[in-house]
Order: C-alpha cells, then structure tokens, then sequence
C-alpha cells in the first residue's frame, strides 16, 4: 500500500472499521468471491464506500448494520490517503470494541468472518490473501498504536 497521493485521480471517499474483541483479537471479514475489486481477500472488519449526502460516521454505522448486522459505538481514529492502483482513497478509519452481539454477514458481501490475534493473523497470510491496508491497519493496533484511542 502506498500512501502517495495524485492529484490528477479522483479520491473515493470510503471508511475502514477495526472491531477488537476483550481478548484484543481482530474481526476480520473476508470479502466475497464475486467482488470486483479484491475477491476473497481478507480484510478488516467491514469498508465501504460514503453515499452522497452522507458523512464518515453515517456511513460506518450504516456498513456496521448492512455487513454485519450489528451496530456498535465507533472511535475515530485518523484519516489516511490510500494508493492502490487504479483507485485512490480517502479512507476514514474507526475502531469499536466487540461485546458480544450476534453477528449476521451480508453473503453477497462477505464469505466468512474470524476473530484473530496476531499470531494467527500470520498463520492465516501463509495460505490466504489480505489487503495491505488490512495488514498495516491490524499490525498497527496490535503494535499499540490506535490503543490511545480506546
């Protein structure tokens, strides 16, 4: 992931949710297969693109209740500009801590979800594919960098 910026590209303003849970493992979604953009990679919690009209808040809460099934109090955190060819990014990003409420994934969104420390982070990047942001953004927090926030 580069964090270069082009002015000659539009940005699409979208936003990224890291969910922890008590243990500090991380919610990580898989997309779905028939995605266009990065199918069946692991990425965070949920992502998703801002509808007009609509600010950074709205919209994460929105993705929580449409991935997900759930709604949860949202922490933000920073905003990043994000490079990944062709498409450039003004990317939102949240954190919320999981207390146990049913989670319900949208199919046409998201394959599976899994709760990961570390550790089997790595494991799972032997076999499996993950967005850098994805990779950056969860060894980040687990590096204690976001933990000012919580």
């Amino acid at each position: 992931m580069s964090l270069s910026y082009n002015n000659n590209v539009k940005s699409i303003k979208d936003i990224s949710i890291l969910i922890y849970d008590k243990n500090n493992r991380i919610l990580f979604s898989k997309r779905s297969k028939n995605k266009s953009l990065y199918p069946s990679y692991w990425t965070m919690s949920t992502e998703g693109h801002m509808s007009r009209g609509e600010n950074t808040e709205d919209t994460a809460h929105r993705e929580l209740k449409e991935e997900l099934g759930i709604d949860i109090e949202l922490t933000f955190l920073k905003k990043v500009e994000v490079n990944e060819p062709p498409n450039q990014y003004l990317t939102s990003c949240y954190i919320g801590k999981y207390q146990g409420e049913k989670i319900v994934i949208e199919p046409s969104e998201i394959e599976e979800i899994r709760f990961l420390n570390e550790n089997e982070f790595n494991q799972l990047l032997e076999t499996e594919k993950a967005t850098e942001f994805a990779k950056e953004f969860a060894r980040d927090f687990w590096a204690g960098k976001n933990n000012s926030y919580l």
